[in-house]
């Protein structure tokens, strides 16, 4: 992640098969009621307005993938239940994770800021991504997990 990438692609498109229309299923996690968060964000955002190319993401879609499941096309109702079923079941067993935000990444496809201490939310991806299997999805980690974006 950093140095500065040559070059931006785009985040939207960027994986196999995916198609305008054609949705994925994730693991979010989100900053509905974390006004520092927003705050950190807007702060952000306003020094990067003008830079061609760049994708504001507005607050309330505000998020940080934690693990992409798959296609939504290709998971059935019953595995998504049983999916979500097994990761609070999971979850419920984490205890609160405390985190920083703040310091600044580069990724080639989207600016983010970094989760520290690295590593902090891993019971959480294993959590999901137990869970996920145990469903009997495939799954996969996003490139850069732990990236607000």
């Amino acid at each position: 992640m950093s140095p500065l990438p040559t070059q931006m692609t785009t985040h939207w498109w960027q994986r196999p098969g995916r198609l305008p229309g054609r949705e994925l299923y994730h693991w979010h996690m989100l900053f509905h009621d974390q006004p520092r968060v927003h705050e950190l964000v807007t702060t952000a955002q306003k020094k990067l307005v003008g830079q061609p190319g760049l994708d504001m993401i507005d607050m309330p879609w505000l998020h940080m993938t934690t693990y992409i499941v798959g296609f939504a096309d290709e998971v059935p109702v019953p595995a998504v239940e049983a999916m979500t079923a097994e990761a609070r079941r999971r979850l419920s067993h984490v205890a609160p994770i405390r985190v920083s935000l703040g310091r600044v990444g580069y990724a080639s496809n989207a600016i983010v800021l970094l989760v520290e201490p690295p590593g902090a939310l891993t019971p959480v991806l294993d959590a999901v991504r137990e869970a996920t299997h145990a469903a009997g999805c495939e799954g996969h980690a996003d490139t850069d997990p732990w990236l607000p974006h």
